[in-house]
């Protein structure tokens, strides 16, 4: 993608349309990966990568459980009887 004020984009997608790879218009790539659900797993971008990790208890089922980012930024997700997050710390 070509864009008059942000310079040129590169965008790449898988077999099943989701973006794996970004280029911006300063060389500087952003890759994703995914499960087989086809649910965010890892993000790697120049500030670092951030992972996701998701929930397979009967109330939280498929939710994100823990994210991971860059600088040790860390946050876990628990969730009620209805999927409701029910804390985050």
């Amino acid at each position: 993608m070509n864009d008059p004020d942000m310079g040129t984009w590169t965008y790449s997608y898988n077999a099943l349309g989701k973006l794996v790879s970004q280029t911006d218009a300063k060389g500087q790539t952003s890759t994703m990966v995914y499960d087989k659900l086809g649910r965010m797993t890892q993000r790697t971008e120049a500030e670092g990568t951030s992972t996701w990790t998701y929930d397979t208890k009967s109330k939280g089922i498929g939710k994100p459980a823990v994210i991971t980012g860059p600088n040790g930024y860390k946050k876990e997700l628990s969730y009620d009887a209805l999927g409701r997050v029910s804390s985050s710390t």
